[in-house]
């Protein structure tokens, strides 16, 4: 099934790229096998015995399930996992085998983390088990999977000497105990290296049938390759790269596959790392690429498949329930039960001339509801004044003493003493029970002035508080060309930088923009980054002093194109099209990826009048033309956590104007406003993801950007327009972006690595400068 946006040809992979940071390498040991050379001739022919396309899912699918427990990567849960594994498991399984036996959760992480160095696991499962352990994998909804796993307890409960099987929980803490591990192997090291693995083919394309298959193929070509080339280094792509994991986890049947293929059982060694400029790891993949193309006619490297960086888990901070709760406003049932002027020794000629109204005032101050008026000193209520004060638009309580002067029915009633009560602070901040409140306030001259000398003693109840809504107003700041070191993360936060080009330095222009609540607090700070030399942009979402949510760009390196996924509705990215993409992250990784496209820009034609008919000729009618159109943003929303997709037009609606809604937030671009849904625990995510819809705004949409000659360069192509004139001399109606605070604040006005600008910059090329490689970070790399 295709994404929303029309599918074109894939955009490859620059060839001159810098190598993905991620390599699995390999060596070899003899065995007594030889290929049968006679038979596997071509890599369509290999023989493999597991289907790998449905074990890649079901891997994906462990993985997931262990990056749920970041305490099996590290500290005692890790520790205390290899010390079952080791001497619990292995003999229970060697002990039981020919039963399918399902591994605890902890003991299973390590026994895979094993299984991928086959020469080490093969030799270490001897020596601890006396034979190598088998294993397959099984999707936990499966009623075999439930039938093994309610085994594989009753035979642990038998053998394990009192160790409980199921350590993942709160009641059953981790044992602490000195252990040396037995394995040659060294499985904390391995851990650690595989942590990285599954963020790396974390994203939906990798379950995408369609792309498996390719990947398969892929691998199959990485396999005849090592054959017609046996004392090669070769590395591999994380697509392929996570089949060829998927093999190992079958240890028996991929001995088998690559001995017959290769001779010998081809190894998987994660521990070689070193990743400087002149490393083996460098050079071989220089030559990977050469001998795959040579080979096949093809590039290695593949859309989408490609090193993505370092997972961002834990590096961002969160908000509290208590602060999530501090910052939404909220709606209380209020009840009045009493109110007395004090002191109450007024004579009686002034009681008849005194009078008290209550009103709730907005928050705007132009108007307000009466709830009550009385005259006299006291209010005799007859029933309950009982009312609902909504702190998103409510503000004050007001209480405003009245006196009559002139004469009878020529007298009038004029203010003579006020007390603004702040209501809606009080409902804002009231626990969740309610509260009761008895007070006596001061009565001034218009509000503000001098004290009259009288008070209002009143009580009321505020009922328990709901939930609303948090509706945020930006307030911009100006843009301003700065220099930030691309390897400080704790500027930049957890985002893969670029090589920094030659010759340029890392000049970024970044505007720090704030977002108050709806009693005026300040609640976020939002800081939009724009770096042509690293052809980056970024938008961070700051709550008091910490970074809680980061959006970047991403390009094909990360994203495959509409051809390579057919099966489900995932985030693809297609150059051609001028579209662009960011991903949204907080402190548990990616939440969402939102790709833009600007779609419907046409210019106009011109129409044709008509010419009158005489006595030797008909009339010719008339043509009309047809109008051109600015065109508008389309944006393709998906929800990582969720699995759920959203499109939408950004589009000047007669109702909302430049409006729209997405996930849990409502944002008005023109007046940079925004609204997120109560129940909302995703702020900082929805407010990252509202400004990075304004961000592919200023990226996609088509205007005169000047060249590097200081002119304004006609630019024809989907990045722009060449001018806002048609050929016909007529105005092309455009997009007044300059009226939309949002998109004015995302970077509208300031120098931007936008479509128009890489299509009219001299000297740029398109194909290097949209990322669509593999990107180079600096910060040394953890490998898997």
């Amino acid at each position: 099934m295709k994404r929303f946006f029309r599918t074109k040809r894939a955009s490859k992979p620059n060839n001159n790229q810098y190598i993905e940071d991620k390599i699995t390498t390999f060596t070899e040991m003899e065995t007594d096998q030889a290929p049968n050379k006679e038979k596997i001739t071509d890599w369509e022919h290999l023989h493999l015995s597991v289907d790998l396309v449905e074990a890649s899912v079901r891997q994906l699918n462990f993985l997931c399930q262990v990056n749920r427990h970041p305490e099996l990567y590290s500290g005692p849960v890790a520790l205390n996992a290899i010390r079952r594994y080791e001497t619990v498991w292995l003999p229970l399984a060697a002990q039981c085998h020919g039963n399918r036996l399902i591994a605890p959760l902890d003991i299973h992480w390590v026994w895979h983390c094993h299984m991928l160095a086959p020469y080490f696991y093969e030799k270490d499962c001897l020596k601890l088990a006396g034979k190598i352990i088998d294993h397959s994998l099984l999707a936990p909804d499966e009623h075999e999977y439930k039938k093994a796993l309610k085994h594989t307890e009753s035979l642990w409960s038998q053998h394990a000497n009192g160790e409980p099987f199921n350590v993942l929980s709160t009641d059953c803490p981790p044992r602490c105990m000195e252990y040396t591990s037995k394995c040659s192997y060294q499985l904390q090291d391995a851990i650690d290296r595989q942590r990285m693995f599954y963020y790396q083919v974390s994203l939906p394309h990798y379950r995408d049938s369609v792309f498996l298959k390719k990947a398969l193929s892929r691998y199959k070509k990485y396999l005849a390759l090592k054959r017609r080339n046996p004392d090669e280094f070769l590395v591999p792509c994380y697509d392929f790269d996570l089949i060829w994991h998927s093999h190992q986890l079958h240890p028996l049947l991929y001995r088998n596959d690559t001995g017959a293929i290769l001779g010998r059982m081809l190894n998987h060694d994660d521990s070689v790392n070193d990743r400087s400029e002149n490393s083996k790891l460098n050079s071989s993949d220089a030559n990977t690429r050469d001998l795959w193309r040579k080979a096949y006619n093809e590039e290695f490297a593949a859309c989408g498949c490609m090193f993505r960086g370092d997972p961002p888990d834990g590096k961002l901070g969160t908000m509290s329930k208590a602060q999530i709760y501090g910052a939404v406003s909220k709606k209380s049932s209020i009840a009045i039960h009493s109110v007395k002027l004090q002191p109450d020794h007024i004579n009686d000629e002034q009681r008849q001339k005194l009078s008290l109204k209550v009103c709730l005032t907005h928050r705007d101050m132009t108007s307000s509801e009466t709830l009550l008026k009385f005259k006299g000193a006291e209010w005799e209520p007859k029933s309950q004044c009982e009312f609902v004060c909504n702190s998103a638009f409510h503000q004050f309580l007001q209480f405003d003493l009245m006196d009559k002067k002139g004469f009878l029915c020529l007298g009038s009633n004029q203010s003579c003493g006020i007390h603004n009560f702040p209501l809606a602070e009080r409902v804002d901040a009231v626990n969740p029970a309610g509260q009761k409140i008895e007070l006596a306030i001061p009565l001034h001259e218009g509000g503000n002035g001098p004290s009259i000398g009288l008070s209002v003693g009143f009580s009321l109840t505020i009922g328990q508080p709901t939930i609303g809504p948090c509706m945020l107003s930006l307030q911009s700041g100006p843009f301003q060309s700065c220099t930030i070191p691309e390897n400080a993360e704790k500027l930049w936060g957890p985002i893969p930088l670029p090589k920094r080009p030659v010759d340029n330095t890392n000049t970024c222009n970044v505007a720090s923009h704030r977002l108050f609540n709806h009693a005026q607090q300040l609640m976020f700070t939002i800081r939009v980054i724009h770096s042509i030399p690293l052809m980056m942009s970024a938008v961070q979402v700051y709550h008091l002093d910490q970074m809680i949510s980061v959006a970047h760009l991403i390009g094909t390196d990360q994203l495959p194109t509409d051809d390579m996924i057919v099966g489900m509705k995932c985030p693809t990215l297609d150059y051609s099209d001028g579209e662009r993409a960011l991903i949204i992250k907080d402190h548990a990784g990616d939440w969402a990826i939102a790709v833009g496209r600007w779609v419907g820009f046409r210019k106009g034609v011109p129409g044709r009048p008509g010419i009158p008919g005489t006595a030797d000729s008909d009339p010719i009618p008339g043509v009309p033309g047809v109008p051109g159109s600015p065109g508008h943003l389309s944006v393709f929303v998906y929800n990582l956590r969720k699995s759920s997709y959203t499109k939408m037009d950004i589009l000047d609606k007669p109702s909302s104007g430049y409006a729209f809604e997405v996930d849990d937030i409502l944002v008005d671009m023109k007046h940079a406003n925004m609204t997120l849904l109560p129940e909302c625990d995703t702020i900082g995510q929805n407010i990252c993801l509202a400004v990075s819809v304004a961000v592919l705004q200023v990226l996609c949409q088509p205007r005169q950007i000047k060249s590097s000659s200081g002119t304004s360069s006609p630019i024809l192509s989907n990045g722009g327009m060449a001018s806002s004139r048609n050929f016909s001399g007529r105005e092309v109606r455009r997009m007044e972006c300059e009226s939309l605070a949002l998109v004015l604040a995302a970077g509208y006005l300031s120098d931007t690595p936008c479509n128009s600008y890489i299509n009219g910059y001299s000297g740029m090329n398109k194909s290097c400068i949209l990322h669509a490689h593999p990107r180079e970070t600096e910060s040394k790399r953890e490998l898997g």
